[in-house]
Parts: C-alpha cells; structure tokens; sequence
C-alpha cells in the first residue's frame, strides 16, 4: 500500500500539541513548520505514480502478470520527501537464497532481466529518461533511472521483503504520530552532511526510521511524553551520542526498542518472519575498529539481517549528533525573548556544499 501526504498532513493536531500541559518549543513548531516544506505536493505525487504505473505496464507487457511490481521504501511507507527516489521492486521473477540478495546463476539472470527493461523503458517516449545506469555488480542488481519531471527511480528485482518491510514501518508511522516530522527533518539533516546514504557509508532512512521508532518505544517505556517534537528530537540526539552504547546494545523495534546486542546477533528469531527467518549474521568477529568505533546492530524487523552492517561511517553520524545536541541545548536554554536564533536553522548553517 502507497500513502500519499499532503503538507496540510503535517500539523500540531497530527502530532496531538494540543494535549500538552505547557506551550510547546519554538523548537516543536520549528521542526512542524519544516516537515511540511519537505513533504512531496500533490503534483509530485502524481508523477510518481504515472511513472509506477508506466513500469507495471511495461512490466506486465514483457514479463507477463507473475511481474508483481511494487514500490517500497520511503515512498510507500509515509516517510518520502520531495527530493525522495521512488524505490520499486519487481517480485515473481526471481526469489534470492539469501536476504544479501543473488548469486551464481541467479546474479546473471537478475541483470539479464534488467537489461531488457532497460532497453524497453528508454524506448518508452512517456517516461521521457534523461539518465539511466545500470548497477550490475551489487548483489541485488540495480537500475537507476531520472525521468524529465525529476521523478528519481531505483527498480530491482528481489523477493517482498521491501514491500513488507515498508509495511511494516508504515504501520509504525501511524501508531506514533511523532515519526513522521522527526523523519522527514533527520533525514534532510543527514542528507545535508552527506551520510544519508549506506553507498557512502552513511545512515539509511530504513535504518533511520528504526532508530527513530526505538528512541519513541524507550521514551514512552519511561513514560515522558513524545508530543514535542523540539524535545524528542534533542533526547534523540542525546541518545544516540550519549546514552548508546553499540558494544553491548542494539536496536530492535521488533523487540522493542534498545536491546542488549547478543539479542540479536546470537538468538534466533522468535516466530515467523519470512523465508529468510534466521539470527544476526555478520555483525560478531569484527565489531570494534579502534579508529572508527563499534560497528552499530539495527535489525531489519522482517529479515533479521543488520541494515547498518554498511555504515562504516557511523562514527561521523554519532559525531554529527553530539554536536546537534550540544548546539540545540545552548540555544534552548537561552529564553526565546532573549534570541531571534532559530534553533533548526542552527543544525544546518554549517553545511557546506560540495
């Protein structure tokens, strides 16, 4: 399922300020205010789906009805920003051994099959593509496309558990009405910084979205309120620079929250959950780089697997959130009469384009 927003969707009702006891942070409106500047408009929305439904069609042309294609990520679990790509798999093709994606034969088939859609969405005069590439050597093959309206599309071939793992998180966006503001901003955040994308080393959304779940279920296990966006995204900050500690915990929304890490990475898998069902693998043996830092554990809630296992630049993220908090306390402490600062426009003034 595809959830569409609209900026009207990102309020202080969606987020309930109105049962707040106090007036909320000029932080909170701040961060509301932003979220919704981000939010794909309506006119964005259907480009996108004009392009889905172009790729189905194409799709169901060449391969026959067994081409499920179906979007995932951010674009269908709530959490897409304008400048989101539009992620979408074709499932019923192939079915990969493993959750890490193809191999041997199945590899080359997996691109075989994208080259063909290659060859027949550049012949397709609606999409209008003006870049395409072909990323052949990843274990789940991939076919990166823009169109002229700058609908950004990357199509693979793979099982459901993108589509289900999107679900997933999209049914979490609806619990917590917080996740959805507190994403769209962390995600501009980290995207300013360049470490938004595990390519680089960097904090997927997935990844992001599971460790904004976990710090929401620990701050309401404590029982403090989520309802201010300014100071949850400050305890979001100070838990992850401070309180996190990688050597022995780990992320587990399917757990609940923050977990001790031989949970994950030396337990199998309680209940049913998929195909590839099975315990952490890859992330013991080689935790600790004395450079780098520990090697964080987020576990995908469908797979298992770690969805942070590439984020071998985690130690930048971790530095980038000890400065935010430290830049968010100083400013919130000096009395709003006192300032005409803008405490959001203070995580970003140091950014510097590249």
């Amino acid at each position: 399922m595809v959830v569409h927003t609209n900026k009207g969707d990102v309020t202080h009702n969606s987020i309930k300020a109105k049962t707040m006891k106090t007036k909320p942070s000029r932080l909170h409106d701040e961060i509301i205010a932003y979220a919704a500047e981000l939010t794909p408009t309506d006119g964005e929305q259907e480009q996108c789906d004009k392009v889905i439904e172009l790729i189905r069609k194409i799709c169901y042309e060449t391969f026959g009805t067994q081409a499920q294609v179906v979007p995932f990520g951010s674009y269908a679990n709530g959490l897409a920003t304008s400048l989101s790509d539009v992620d979408i798999v074709i499932c019923g093709l192939l079915w990969p051994e493993t959750p890490e994606g193809f191999f041997g034969d199945k590899h080359v088939y997996a691109i075989q099959f994208l080259q063909i859609l290659e060859e027949k969405l550049q012949g397709t005069p609606e999409l209008q593509i003006t870049q395409m590439k072909l990323i052949q050597h990843a274990k789940v093959p991939l076919l990166k496309f823009t169109t002229k309206e700058g609908v950004m599309v990357d199509l693979s071939i793979n099982d459901d558990n993108g589509p289900r793992a999107a679900r997933y998180i999209l049914e979490k966006v609806r619990r917590y009405p917080s996740l959805r503001p507190l994403a769209l901003v962390l995600k501009a955040f980290l995207k300013a910084y360049h470490v938004s994308e595990v390519q680089d080393g960097g904090l997927g959304g997935f990844a992001l979205a599971n460790i904004i779940v976990a710090h929401i279920q620990e701050t309401m296990k404590a029982g403090q309120p989520t309802c201010d966006l300014g100071e949850l995204l400050m305890s979001f900050f100070h838990r992850y620079a401070h309180i996190f500690n990688p050597e022995e915990q780990a992320v587990s929304v399917f757990r609940g929250g923050i977990v001790g890490r031989s949970w994950v990475t030396n337990r199998a898998h309680c209940g049913k959950r998929g195909k590839h069902s099975r315990s952490m693998k890859g992330t013991v043996g080689h935790q600790y780089n004395p450079v780098f830092g520990e090697q964080w554990v987020i576990e995908n809630p469908i797979t298992g697997m770690n969805v942070a296992q590439g984020s071998f630049n985690i130690y930048l993220v971790r530095e980038l959130f000890n400065g935010a908090y430290w830049t968010l306390h100083s400013v919130m402490a000096t009395p709003q009469q006192k300032t005409s600062v803008s405490p959001l426009g203070l995580l970003f003034s140091h950014v510097v384009d590249s």
